[in-house]
């Protein structure tokens, strides 16, 4: 199976400790997790080194049974929890955030204890902070040849997965993708390419794919500005955007986007609304005021341009106040290296596990404790639903007040595949699922 990269996978040569999609995308199949992400656009959990977790006391310690196919036992699971727990790798910052103590259960199993109570356990314990260390427990595939000159890397599988062997190439653009494609020396090209040229026919043999993702495109204030002590300023930017504009500038391979919560619930009747007047009211109370320019910085893949572009126009035309845009190499993009003076940044980015409070911690460093209390309220909830109606409302008083964050739209994993093959069975965090890859990546 030869599947392309956008990018090379900066985290798995560089000393530095940049977590980029591709790094994540190939890690995710060199380990295994408690449990997985399953295929398709709504986030769902599955069996992978456990199939089973229960708790008694709320949430705060969960009893994890492992899978017949776990290919471990209780002690080593029990170690690499704690192995991650103890590891200063900024990869695994949450996990050493949240877990307390793990060790095996009297009965069977192992007992985790957590630094507060979730009821979301499957969808924490199958995000990347959860992947397990391979000296502990044998991951599904390994490195077979790591080749940077030529922008290749080889996997062979090493536990339960069937795909066979796996070659990813990285070609640092779509055109190269395409050509490579065409040509017969790929199957599938990237699947977080946001090129609008993607959904253009091309060669009759390819099939075109698309899949809804939980990453999203948001304008953040970057650190140290003014912008970032200026929720009028931030507030006023979210009023004056249309976001459907921004989507038709972004080819339709993005959604407008609200609320990050409207991920799992869809679209809500009290979804805001652009709002001129207010945005121009709220600019007068604002550092913006005094500004006739603002820069807004991007990496350079598409359609960042076009959402840059965009996004500047409706912000001239509403407040009257110029945006430039600015490319940055992706490197610094990702490594969060703005110029001094930067105000802006379009970012592109996964929550960090499967459930909408990652967001709202994310977005809640800095605001009031009695929002932090309310977060932390309503992610100990054991329904889905109700846990999801209490983010919603702390999500709403968020929003409305403080805009940490502005969510402009939601991605889609959209790529090309060879006549023949079987879609790749994506997740919405955009990972590849170890255990759904067959060697045409057909679904089991």
């Amino acid at each position: 199976m030869r599947i392309e990269l956008d990018t090379w996978p900066l985290g798995l040569t560089s000393a530095s400790t940049v977590t980029d999609h591709a790094s994540l995308v190939v890690r995710r199949l060199l380990h295994r997790a408690p449990f997985r992400e399953l295929p398709g656009p709504v986030p769902r959990t599955g069996p992978d080194v456990c199939d089973a977790a229960d708790t008694a006391d709320g949430g705060l310690t969960w009893r994890l049974g492992l899978a017949a196919r776990g290919q471990t036992d209780n002690e080593a699971l029990a170690a690499a929890l704690n192995a991650l727990r103890d590891d200063p790798d900024p990869a695994h910052r949450f996990a050493r955030r949240i877990i307390r103590q793990a060790c095996p259960a009297p009965d069977g199993g192992v007992l985790l204890t957590l630094t507060r109570p979730v009821g979301y356990a499957r969808e924490l314990l199958a995000s990347p902070a959860f992947w397990l260390p391979p000296q502990f427990v044998p991951g599904h595939y390994m490195v077979d040849r790591l080749d940077p000159a030529v922008g290749l890397i080889v996997l062979r599988p090493v536990g339960p997965a069937r795909a066979g062997e796996i070659r990813f190439t990285a070609t640092g653009s779509p055109a190269a993708g395409y050509g490579l494609l065409d040509q017969g020396r790929l199957d599938y090209t990237c699947h977080t390419y946001f090129d609008p040229g993607i959904t253009a026919p091309r060669h009759p043999g390819l099939l075109s794919t698309a899949q809804h993702l939980l990453m999203t495109a948001s304008l953040l204030p970057v650190k140290g500005s003014e912008l970032a002590a200026d929720p009028s300023g931030r507030l006023a930017i979210s009023l004056a955007l249309r976001r459907e504009l921004l989507a038709t500038a972004a080819g339709c391979v993005m959604a407008p986007l609200w609320r990050y919560s409207a991920m799992w619930s869809g679209p809500r009747p009290d979804t805001p609304v652009p709002d001129s007047g207010l945005a121009r009211r709220l600019l007068r109370e604002s550092s913006l005021a005094a500004r006739s320019a603002v820069t807004l910085d991007y990496a350079p893949f598409a359609p960042n341009a076009e959402i840059a572009r965009e996004v500047a126009r409706q912000i001239d035309r509403v407040l009257g106040i110029e945006v430039v845009p600015r490319p940055i190499a992706y490197e610094r993009y990702a490594a969060g290296n703005h110029d001094s003076g930067s105000d802006l940044e379009l970012v592109l980015a996964n929550p960090p596990y499967a459930d909408p409070s990652a967001w709202l911690w994310a977005w809640s460093a800095g605001l009031p404790r009695t929002i932090r209390r309310h977060i932390a309220s309503a992610e100990r909830v054991p329904s889905p639903r109700r846990r999801l109606a209490g983010y919603q409302a702390v999500e709403n008083e968020i929003f409305r007040t403080w805009m940490p964050a502005v969510p402009l739209l939601r991605c889609q994993a959209r790529y090309r595949r060879r006549s023949g093959t079987r879609p790749l069975p994506v997740t919405p965090l955009g990972m590849l699922d170890p255990l759904a890859m067959t060697p045409d990546a057909s679904l089991r």
